[in-house]
């Protein structure tokens, strides 16, 4: 909720002067980046003036130091929170990977060996799903800072939603207007990820950056850019962060879609034998990157196999509101089959973010996409591709009528 604030009128006149010199690609300055960011918390500008501001900056990108006083003025909005702890730790992924779900196992891993990760999460911006609404199926992850506090000490660790903290709370502000533009740009993205970071006091971050075709991050050259702005303003806030590539051709796991994200976490902790195994893998290979960054000497895998991160993840459930809720399902389902003998060559994370979006999600936490084959498998005839998850009749022909015009399983 944005507070009352007394309104000057001519703050919205020097917001449209700012603006307009960010159109015509001039560099702002701290005092107006303040300006801006004090203007949007205090509901002094409009939707309108925000989406100005937003497009503005995605057409003419920011500077390094731009980044910076965007990032310090966020930080400045809202609480912050301090630790009695040398290291907490964080991880971040740029996002656009169908599935990649991994921050809820990640953090169940790392927090049952004692280390502090205090996970705040956005909603989806322009994918299915973001981290804050599949662990919203699953727990309470509408934390204050109070609670968020009391759950990490209890824990070492929580899953919870920024947009019920008052962490950066101008980012949720930027990111509903996003959501509505379907726009997400690197110097906001940065200042929104570390603003985050460094407001529930990390002292190290590890960030994921997937390059694919068809997702957020396109190219290798474009993830050195974004790898380089997060390094760069990390350092001007003495945060020690690490940056990885990692591969984004296709989805992650199984389930994309709230709800069916939240069946493949479970899978995993629980060591069911349903569980993906490439989200197996890259949820441990960061969590022992973290473990790395930190000097600790642990294994991710031994700890996932031996159920002490299901109990965590299980601890952390249960601090944040009780015990885990039971996953809804859509009552419109429809299973895509193979037409004919094949070898799965590729998997699109365009169109399959595409399909679950057009069955509902994320709005419609049950709506989305179940994966039943991964690259390089063998299927015959008639054997089940995936099944669809829709909200309603409605959503599910349109998301059934796109599957079967543009989804495409061999090169």
């Amino acid at each position: 909720m944005r507070p009352v604030c007394e309104i000057s009128p001519e703050i919205p006149f020097d917001c449209l002067e700012i603006i307009h010199k960010k159109i015509r690609r001039k560099e702002l300055t701290k005092k107006e980046l303040s300006l801006i960011i004090d203007a949007i918390y205090c509901d002094r500008l409009s939707d309108i003036h925000i989406a100005g501001f937003l497009i503005a900056c995605a057409v003419s990108p920011l500077s390094n130091q731009e980044i910076i006083y965007l990032t310090q003025a966020m930080i400045n909005i809202g609480q912050k929170i301090k630790w009695d702890r040398k290291v907490v730790v964080d991880k971040h992924c740029v996002g656009g990977v169908a599935g990649n779900r991994t921050s809820p196992i990640i953090v169940s891993i790392i927090a049952s060996t004692g280390l502090y990760i205090p996970k705040i999460s956005t909603q989806a911006i322009t994918s299915p799903a973001g981290t804050a609404d599949t662990m919203g199926v699953l727990t309470n992850v509408e934390l204050s800072i109070d609670q968020i506090r009391t759950v990490v000490e209890k824990t070492s660790g929580c899953l919870a939603w920024g947009g019920h903290t008052n962490i950066s709370p101008v980012d949720d502000l930027l990111t509903h207007i996003e959501r509505q533009l379907d726009l997400d740009y690197d110097s906001q993205l940065v200042a929104s990820i570390l603003s985050k970071n460094i407001a529930v006091g990390a002292t190290h971050v590890l960030i994921d950056i997937p390059v694919g075709k068809g997702i957020k991050v396109k190219t290798k050259k474009h993830a050195l850019t974004l790898k380089s702005y997060f390094e760069n303003i990390s350092r001007a806030f003495n945060i020690n962060t690490e940056v990885i590539i990692t591969e984004g051709t296709k989805p992650i796991g199984k389930g994309i879609g709230p709800a069916l994200e939240a069946k493949d976490i479970l899978y995993v902790l629980k060591n069911d034998h349903r569980a993906p195994e490439d989200l197996i893998n890259k949820a441990c290979t960061m969590a022992n990157k973290v473990f790395k960054m930190v000097n600790a000497k642990e294994d991710a895998y031994e700890i996932l196999r031996s159920g002490k991160a299901w109990e965590k993840f299980q601890e952390i459930c249960m601090a944040q509101g009780g015990p885990i809720k039971d996953i809804p399902e859509a009552n419109f389902q429809y299973v895509l089959c193979a037409t004919n003998n094949m070898q799965i060559k590729k998997i699109s994370n365009h169109h399959i973010v595409n399909i679950s979006k057009l069955a509902g999600a994320p709005k419609y936490v049950e709506s989305g996409v179940y994966l039943h084959v991964n690259v390089k498998d063998t299927v015959k005839s008639g054997q089940p591709l995936l099944t669809i998850y829709g909200h309603s009749q409605e959503h599910l022909d349109e998301a059934v009528l796109y599957a079967t015009q543009y989804l495409k399983w061999t090169s």
